[in-house]
């Protein structure tokens, strides 16, 4: 059963960084489709979502027996140029 193959994976980001383990998805009732995995977190710092991440299939780089890597959820943004305010 697939429930048995996804459920207590650990979950690493693309740069390696351990995010915790899939506890439940969400199956696209049309299709069959896996389209969310929720992730329960260990670290309380990283707990700001009540201890889950959800991940969409999108982010999903690649997935196996022993392990599942999501995309690195993070930009550099460049800072916005000030402008003087002319009056």
């Amino acid at each position: 059963m697939i429930r048995d193959k996804i459920i207590g994976l650990p979950v690493y980001t693309q740069g390696g960084i351990f995010l915790g383990y899939v506890v439940d998805f969400e199956i696209e009732p049309n299709s069959g489709e896996i389209v969310r995995y929720f992730v329960k977190t260990k670290n309380p710092v990283k707990n700001l979502f009540r201890g889950k991440l959800v991940i969409s299939k999108e982010q999903v780089i690649s997935i196996d027996d022993k392990k599942m890597v999501v995309e690195d959820n993070w930009r550099k943004i460049k800072e916005p140029e000030l402008k003087p305010m002319i009056t």
